[in-house]
């Protein structure tokens, strides 16, 4: 009976250890309040009230590294401060690959970073701006990451190629939107959401 009981703690022990690695977890991010996030039923997503020192991400509890990254996503905003993100992170704002949607500046772009330290200030990043629009609508999103480039897609259409500035440790796959307090935002709500992310390790 001690043998089963052990063999049966052995063996929860074991799917929790699995769901934790292959799971997502959502909480705030560097700012005082929260937003809300989550994980269900193949969606992640979060969102945030578009209010002052307010951060929300969403996250895969495993990290990758090099391969090819392919989602459907979208970004939403009722407000027209703040920024969302959608891709890869080290969790420290230091190190990603993201298509980037900063509202405070209406810029949509493909950015690869790769600073040493949160508050290093620029110069370690790369960005293509792109003129697209429909971001609010559901597209297929796609990043091919290799030790010297990473490559855009949006529709199956390759949008932007850095080969610099190009993370070289592993990164969890995120999805992220903010307000920082120097913004002075308005009311509304940002939010980003994806589905049905695949990701074949090269």
């Amino acid at each position: 009976m001690k043998k089963l009981l052990i063999g049966m703690f052995l063996a929860v022990l074991f799917v929790l250890l699995l769901f934790n690695q292959n799971g997502w977890s959502s909480e705030k991010y560097y700012y005082k309040q929260s937003g809300v996030g989550g994980y269900f039923n193949d969606i992640a997503w979060a969102t945030i009230p578009n209010a002052n020192d307010i951060g929300q991400w969403t996250h895969t509890n495993k990290k990758y590294g090099y391969g090819d990254f392919s989602w459907d996503g979208k970004f939403i905003s009722k407000g027209d401060q703040g920024w969302s993100i959608q891709g890869l992170t080290d969790g420290k704002a230091c190190k990603y690959i993201a298509f980037e949607l900063i509202y405070t500046d209406r810029i949509f772009r493909c950015i690869t970073y790769n600073k040493t330290t949160t508050n290093e200030q620029n110069g370690k990043s790369t960005s293509t701006i792109l003129r697209f629009f429909n971001f609010t609508k559901w597209n297929h999103y796609g990043i091919k990451w290799r030790h010297n480039y990473c490559a855009f897609y949006i529709n199956g259409v390759e949008v932007a190629n850095h080969t610099e500035n190009i993370p070289n440790i592993k990164l969890y796959f995120h999805v992220h939107t903010c307000v920082a307090p120097w913004m002075k935002a308005p009311g509304g709500y940002l939010m980003v959401i994806i589905k049905n992310l695949k990701e074949v390790i090269k």
